[in-house]
């Protein structure tokens, strides 16, 4: 014989010598039941405790006697919605064995369903009463209605008494109920009235169980432990039921949600789910209650850190703006703005890596080389995406995140107010949320060569006039001759050093190269008033899926995200538009909205190359005959008449040049 711990504190005697084991008597099966029901602390404990009382006494809790009984302690209460009501129903076990109670008792054999109608009429305790009786409701037939009433007196008489008395070894045991599986037995009786409604004492039982579900939901609300899970069920369950409750009834109800409401402020999904059923009891409560709903989100944030405050903020706040309760949600966003204040404890984790400097040194000179500024520009305007190639990006992000933690945790990013700006919850937010990081460890890198480039053009070449790049950059007049000299100058203030300046004057006319674009195409970016709101055009998102659907390269589509938009990017359009940039910006980041600014202002006059393929046309083409250079000369002079002069001699030059080229080919 050998002692090992059961659930609780009680030792069970087990006998490793199963063939001493003997065959159970007659009466043996109706005692053991009541001896489980009344030591078993839970009802999922039960069959565990009816194998180790069986062997204590000698018996083979495996006899095929016992089968009936094995079977019903496959079956437990689990309370949950059923069509919006919340009821207590039985449910079969997922434990799986020979014996477990895989399927629901409509199905069981007809010798298993005899073994529990004799076990119902034999047994003594409530509890196991209750149970056998409830099995045979779940069965069916025609004395169902009287098999219900039956079953809703016994599990109300179990979850009436406060102790279960078993002789145990022949001495006898008080075992404290659990209040779990006392709430669940009310429940379970409210839950069957309906079923018992046939039957002859269907009110007074309707009567009796209301009394004592009120009566320990009274005593669960002034309980000094909080017994949250079992009141809160039972007052669901009653509120399921209402209609079989009487005026003075359901204002008692009425009542203890609200007192449970108070009680349990502190646990929003509670009060929210008290909300619920105070609404459904009496509609006339929904803006009290709602108000309720926000007020303790926002008593949650007082005294809390910061982080943890700002949680419960920004969910008062947008619960109060889904409710219509404006005075709350501005007193919840003023909160929120005066915590963006404070120090959140934000963790700077840095890592190092080298790139070869053979391997920078030949990126560099691909972004640089030319004879002249003119070419140099042309090959840093040529560059790849900074972000990297959007597939690549998304088959590392769905790499790295496969088998980890962070593929199941959800996460909120920050803006650079401090305040909350997107959070990742769902696997597709995480997997959007993982391909952003990537893409910005391109851009970190990126970033730099195109700085260190541009610089390279300058120290090179010199910098360029303003009207000469302006017109350059407008395609010699084919394009935006204003975005051009918008985009010129920008280059010339990083030129100077002036990063914050080029910064600002790029990033923020992005979006006006990219409509300029869209328009080009004759695409509708335009949306009409309607009634209060104004007609306007659509912002730079709307404009980037216009695009998308006439074949813009993804890998740029998601640099541009990455760069200017949210919710996982650096979203620098906003920040910059704003005010928040509040840091001097360095030169990569300037001159990636340079690039940026850069991508739509050259599609404006070659809108073709949308599809960016891997061989690219010549960045600058020269106009094939004076018509031309008139043409173009003409669309330009009501921007820069002074420049019609300039435009007519870079016009004849580049084709002098293109003629030698000609020549010389031939030769």
């Amino acid at each position: 014989m050998s002692e090992m711990p059961a659930d609780g504190d009680e030792k069970v005697i087990v006998d490793p010598d199963e063939d001493n084991l003997r065959e159970p008597h007659a009466n043996e099966a109706a005692q053991l039941v009541d001896a489980t029901f009344a030591i078993a602390g839970r009802w999922l404990q039960r069959s565990d405790k009816f194998h180790s009382l069986a062997r204590r006494n000698g018996i083979n809790p495996e006899s095929e006697k016992f089968r009936p009984l094995r079977r019903a302690l496959g079956y437990f209460l689990q309370d949950e919605v059923r069509n919006g009501r919340r009821q207590v129903v039985l449910k079969s076990t997922w434990i799986v064995g020979p014996d477990s109670a895989t399927s629901n008792p409509k199905t069981e054999l007809a010798e298993i369903v005899e073994g529990w109608s004799e076990l119902a009429q034999t047994v003594k305790s409530p509890g196991a009463k209750a149970h056998f009786f409830d099995l045979l409701v779940y069965r069916g037939g025609p004395n169902t209605p009287e098999r219900a009433a039956q079953a809703i007196s016994a599990y109300v008489d179990f979850a009436s008494a406060s102790v279960s008395r078993v002789a145990v070894a022949e001495e006898n045991h008080d075992v404290p109920l659990n209040e779990r599986d006392c709430s669940l037995s009310l429940g379970r009786a409210l839950s069957l009235l309906h079923i018992a409604s046939a039957s002859p004492q269907a009110r007074a039982l309707a009567s009796k169980a209301a009394a004592a579900a009120f009566q320990h939901a009274r005593v669960g609300l002034h309980s000094s432990v909080p017994r949250v899970g079992g009141t809160v069920s039972l007052l669901a369950v009653l509120t399921a039921t209402a209609g079989r409750l009487d005026a003075e009834q359901r204002k008692e109800l009425s009542r203890l949600i609200r007192q449970a409401m108070n009680s349990y402020r502190t646990f929003i999904h509670v009060v929210d789910e008290l909300a619920e059923l105070s609404i459904l009891l009496d509609p006339a409560t929904r803006e009290e209650v709602s108000r309720e709903r926000v007020e303790a989100r926002l008593d949650s944030a007082t005294d809390r850190e910061p982080m943890v405050a700002m949680i419960f903020l920004e969910e008062a706040a947008r619960l109060a703006k889904d409710l219509h309760i404006p005075d709350l949600a501005a007193s919840a966003t003023r909160l929120m703005q005066d915590l963006a204040k404070e120090d959140f404890g934000f963790h700077v984790i840095e890592t190092t890596s080298s790139i070869p400097r053979e391997l920078m040194s030949a990126q560099i000179h691909l972004l640089s080389q030319g004879r002249d500024w003119r070419e140099s520009l042309e090959s840093w305007l040529q560059g790849p995406p900074p972000s990297g190639d959007a597939d690549s990006n998304r088959r590392n992000a769905r790499e790295s995140m496969a088998g980890t933690l962070m593929a199941f945790l959800p996460s909120v990013h920050f803006g650079a107010d401090n305040l909350p700006r997107w959070h990742a919850e769902t696997e597709d937010d995480r997997l959007l949320e993982r391909l952003g990081w990537f893409e910005d460890l391109q851009l970190a890198t990126n970033g730099d060569l195109l700085a260190v480039a541009l610089n390279r053009i300058a120290e090179m070449h010199g910098v360029p006039p303003l009207e000469e790049l302006a017109l350059f950059l407008s395609g010699n007049g084919r394009g935006d001759y204003a975005l051009g000299l918008a985009l010129a100058r920008s280059l010339r203030r990083y030129w100077h050093q002036d990063f914050e300046g080029s910064l600002h004057t790029s990033a923020v006319r992005v979006e006006a190269a990219a409509r300029r674009l869209v328009l080009l195409l004759d695409e509708p970016a335009y949306s009409v008033a309607r009634q209060n709101n104004p007609g306007k055009y659509v912002g730079l998102s709307d404009l980037l899926e216009i695009l998308a659907q006439r074949d813009f390269d993804e890998s740029w589509d998601r640099f541009i995200r990455s760069l200017l938009l949210g919710p996982v990017g650096k979203n620098l359009r906003h920040d910059v538009a704003h005010g928040f940039q509040v840091a001097e910006p360095g030169p990569a980041t300037a001159a990636l909205a340079l690039r940026a600014f850069s991508l739509f202002v050259v599609l404006l006059w070659r809108p073709q190359s949308l599809v960016f393929p891997a061989r690219k046309p010549p960045f600058w083409q020269p106009s094939w005959t004076i018509v031309d250079a008139a043409v173009s000369a003409i669309g330009s002079a009501g921007r820069s008449p002074a420049m019609i002069p300039r435009l007519m001699r870079i016009e004849a030059a580049a084709v002098w040049s293109h003629l030698k080229s000609l020549f010389w080919g031939r030769n």
